[in-house]
């Protein structure tokens, strides 16, 4: 069995914000910088609707949304 999982980059101004996204249930924090204020994190597509919900419902959040990275049209040249 293959999970299908996101990653979302999320940015915040507050850092009770940090706190509240960090006990999203379903929602692991792969990354985050305090300093820059944004978290990149991933979930399962399955429980998409729900933390999307909850992070609207987060006072604090300027903006999230789904990297590039995933996208496969993007081209990375090292």
């Amino acid at each position: 069995m293959k999970l299908s999982r996101e990653c979302y980059i999320i940015t915040y101004k507050q850092n009770k914000a940090y706190k509240s996204i960090s006990q999203i249930k379903g929602l692991e924090i792969y990354y985050s910088s305090k300093k820059q204020k944004y978290i990149t994190a991933y979930f399962d597509t399955a429980d998409k609707e729900r933390i999307l919900k909850e992070l609207k419902e987060i006072k604090g959040i300027t903006e999230f949304g789904p990297t590039r990275l995933d996208q496969a049209e993007m081209d990375i040249n090292l």
